[in-house]
């Protein structure tokens, strides 16, 4: 009752990491995941301290689905990557066979951990299915060093929101 979106964003919400269960890749994943969610510790009172969680990101995610009416995944591509020009960005599992995605390697050749998916439901903590090239994770890093500007002179992210982001 007490939680705001900005405890969320920030990290500051007191909630546990939550756990990585697997809700598939319907549209309707964040919303089972945040269902999931209500049995969720409570580490410490919102607002005291910092405190990674993907369970923040994830509920902060599912409730701009919400007040959208549209998947996380394509807010991000809507308001995000498609207006900077990122072409080799993914969200979704099925996009990845039109993508180079790297594994880890042993010395001999041996693929040490292949890609595996947690589910749609953990792209709005970064994890899941989001994955970028090596120079649009670059570029998206320098959309906040331009303070919300993407590299093709359109401004993605209002001025004061990087601010506070960065806050």
């Amino acid at each position: 009752r007490t939680l705001t979106l900005r405890h969320l964003i920030s990290m500051s919400s007191g909630l546990d990491n939550g756990r990585y269960t697997n809700f598939g890749e319907g549209p309707d994943a964040l919303g089972k995941y945040v269902t999931h969610l209500n049995t969720l510790p409570q580490i410490f009172e919102p607002g005291k301290f910092f405190g990674y969680s993907n369970a923040s990101a994830i509920i902060a995610g599912y409730v701009a689905e919400r007040v959208a009416g549209k998947p996380w995944d394509l807010l991000l591509k809507e308001r995000i990557l498609t207006p900077a020009g990122f072409k080799n960005t993914v969200t979704l599992q099925e996009d990845f066979v039109f993508q180079r995605v790297s594994a880890g390697h042993t010395i001999d050749g041996k693929v040490i951990r292949p890609w595996n998916s947690i589910g749609r439901a953990q792209i709005p903590s970064g994890g899941g299915n989001f994955a970028m090239s090596a120079h649009e994770l670059a570029r998206f890093g320098q959309l906040f060093i331009n303070e919300g500007v993407a590299d093709t002179g359109k401004r993605i992210i209002l001025k004061n929101s990087v601010k506070t982001m960065m806050t």
